[in-house]
């Protein structure tokens, strides 16, 4: 068994902004797991190269980054202490404000029947200066 937890540095965002995503896996602790992990980021998020760090993953280079389906994908075995994933994406200018980026991983071990997700939602702020002020009679 596996569990998963994901977590975003921030829930408002805006454009331009970086976010660093932190993923946590833990295995039941009684033995290393060989697991498959695919984290497909939104329209909206654009991955920072060279940002992703991994920690208690074998091999430690088994994680990399796929330009043509925008996802970091992962295969290696948990140490029984967990692994530690994180990554920076930046926050694509253009999308309208209190847009959401739903951000998904997706871990499966063993037999690929076992399976895990977790997910982290982002929504873009509204710009103060975008909002019209009423007129006033004078």
């Amino acid at each position: 068994m596996i569990n998963i937890t994901k977590t975003a540095s921030i829930t408002a965002a805006q454009p331009d902004e970086i976010v660093t995503y932190e993923i946590q896996l833990q295995s039941d602790g009684l033995a290393v797991v060989t697991a498959t992990l695919t984290d497909t980021l939104p329209f909206g998020l654009d991955y920072q190269s060279g940002s992703l760090t991994v920690i208690g993953l074998e091999p430690a280079n088994g994680c990399l980054f796929e330009n043509s389906t925008n996802e970091i994908r992962c295969q290696g075995a948990i140490t029984t202490t967990g692994a530690t994933l994180t990554y920076q994406a930046k926050v694509s200018s253009g999308l309208a404000p209190g847009s959401i980026l739903n951000n998904n991983v997706i871990v499966s071990w063993s037999d690929k029947w076992n399976s895990a997700s977790a997910s982290v939602v982002i929504q873009l702020a509204f710009q103060p200066w975008a909002q019209r002020s009423m007129p006033t009679d004078g």
